[in-house]
């Protein structure tokens, strides 16, 4: 068994309890009828069903309200409070492989666009600022692009404090606060 979540309290008289996920891996198993395991004082594995379940809709919360089979109000359900869940140790290995290999895709995609962004148009609607990429430079951190705007050359991290999008139809990078990197580079040089 692996554990893949925390029942942390109740919520409403219906019997909901609020469950946090341990990994984002762990998402696909908040699903109706979905079996599980709760992990009681004594260490004995309780099997339960997800009757009923619904995303917390706070940003980046990766908790959901759960209604399990069986629990039919707020006193079933204050026995639930501070268990772990748990499911089956393969099932969770495969779901975050299946995760790892998601995120990695989209990494590569993602790098795959800033890399391919030289010679694009860069351009910062608030600042009024534009450019052109001459150069994206691989760092450990993140790539560093390299632009040069009104003949200064600037430094700028692909973070999203900065690039806020790439438009490769377009062949232009959508760029926020280019004026404190810009600022900063003048003093530079």
């Amino acid at each position: 068994m692996k554990e893949v979540a925390f029942i942390s309290k109740v919520h409403g008289l219906k019997g909901e309890v609020y469950v946090s996920l341990s990994n984002e891996a762990y998402e696909p198993l908040m699903s109706a009828n979905q079996l599980l395991y709760i992990r009681q004082l004594s260490g004995d594995f309780t099997p339960v069903r997800i009757g009923s379940v619904r995303p917390d809709r706070k940003p980046g919360a990766e908790q959901f309200f759960v209604l399990f089979r069986g629990v039919s109000g707020r006193t079933d359900a204050e026995l639930l409070k501070n268990l772990s869940v748990f499911t089956e140790a393969s099932i969770a290995e495969s779901l975050e492989s299946e995760f790892e290999e998601l995120v990695n895709q989209e990494i590569d995609e993602a790098e795959a666009v800033i890399f391919g962004c030289i010679g694009f148009l860069i351009t910062d609607p608030e600042s009024a600022l534009e450019g052109k990429v001459i150069e994206v430079t691989d760092n450990p951190a993140h790539p560093i692009i390299r632009a040069l705007i009104n003949e200064v050359e600037v430094l700028i991290p692909a973070v999203d404090a900065y690039i806020s999008h790439i438009d490769a139809e377009l062949k232009c990078v959508h760029a926020t606060n280019l004026n404190i990197l810009y600022d900063f580079a003048i003093q530079e040089d």
